[in-house]
């Protein structure tokens, strides 16, 4: 209950507004037109206008597949570093940009969770769907309930592993876990049903490994 009460502390601090905001953004003629032509590449375009790259997803089909895979790679990126912040507060200051959480929850799972519903409304903007608590409360309902499913893995895994050992495990289940809630809100997004049980469990295996070798990185920058 107190994991499940700093969780709805926490959803105080996202703005979705700010997010559909973001991705109604006016685009300029300039770059209306470049989204429209075809000797430029998607890639070279949002590399140029990054800031713009919510408007462009919801005005133009063809970005939202780069814009989705970069939205849910940086979030799995600050979800698995925090988890080894939360175990190293020492360790990585400098790779990690959640200054709005740290030192203000006690449970990592509040922070990580709050994570995955801004994931949410930045996948929903990108496909041009609805936006909010309201118009998004059966999949911020089903992030919730799997962040318990997350935690006890976490806890059950740090119960057996020495202290110590287990931070590289900690980091790349918090990957995992984000990145088979984003791939399954994406799925959801774009075809109106969720990933199948065995299509999460593959995508869960592939993206630990990617967890595991990111931890690896981070906790070598200490060195």
């Amino acid at each position: 209950m107190e994991a499940l009460q700093q969780i709805r502390i926490a959803l105080r601090h996202l703005n979705p507004e700010q997010v559909r905001r973001e991705a109604a953004r006016p685009l300029s003629v300039e770059l209306d037109a470049l989204a429209s032509d075809s000797e430029l590449t998607v890639d070279e375009i949002l590399a140029r206008h990054a800031d713009f790259s919510l408007a462009l997803a919801r005005r133009f089909p063809p970005f939202r597949p780069p814009v989705i895979t970069r939205i849910v790679r940086e979030i799995c990126r600050e979800n698995a570093l925090f988890a080894l912040f939360t175990a190293l507060p020492a360790a990585i200051p400098n790779l990690i940009s959640l200054g709005w959480a740290a030192g203000e929850f006690a449970s990592d799972t509040a922070v990580l969770t709050v994570n995955q519903v801004r994931m949410a409304f930045l996948i929903a903007a990108s496909s041009d769907r609805p936006v909010g608590y309201f118009e998004q409360k059966s999949q911020i309902a089903s992030i919730i309930v799997g962040a318990f499913g997350w935690r006890a893995i976490a806890r059950e895994l740090a119960g057996r592993i020495p202290f110590g050992e287990g931070l590289i495990p900690k980091a790349a289940i918090a990957y995992a876990g984000t990145y088979v809630v984003g791939l399954s809100l994406e799925h959801y997004q774009r075809l109106g049903h969720w990933l199948t049980a065995a299509e999460r469990l593959a995508a869960y295996r592939e993206a630990l490994e990617s967890g595991k070798r990111l931890a690896r990185w981070a906790l070598a920058q200490r060195e």
